[in-house]
């Protein structure tokens, strides 16, 4: 087992690794983000404005903006979110 979610927000969706080797977890129906380091270790809890986040990814001039997709309550329609206030610059290891 890479991280142990049982005391976290949600259920893990969708994950992305950044070029520091860290990796994100989006939490469908936790409405949050979570960072792990390469041992498993939570680093960091980024809230999002949606919350059934299944999926996000880097961008922006500088790669510190993230992008996430969360379902709109509708259950027909995907509402895209950039959140900003990101503390740390992240690059994606795709690009």
């Amino acid at each position: 087992m890479f991280a142990n979610c049982r005391k976290s927000r949600g259920t893990p969706d969708g994950l992305h690794i950044d070029a520091n080797g860290f990796v994100w977890r989006a939490s469908f129906r936790g409405g949050n983000l979570t960072r792990y380091d390469r041992n498993g270790n939570k680093r960091e809890v980024v809230e999002t404005p949606g919350k059934f986040v299944t999926s996000l990814t880097f961008g922006g001039a500088n790669n510190d903006v993230i992008f996430i997709t969360s379902p709109n309550l509708d259950g027909d329609s995907i509402v895209y979110f950039a959140i900003t206030n990101i503390t740390a610059k992240y690059s994606n290891i795709f690009l």
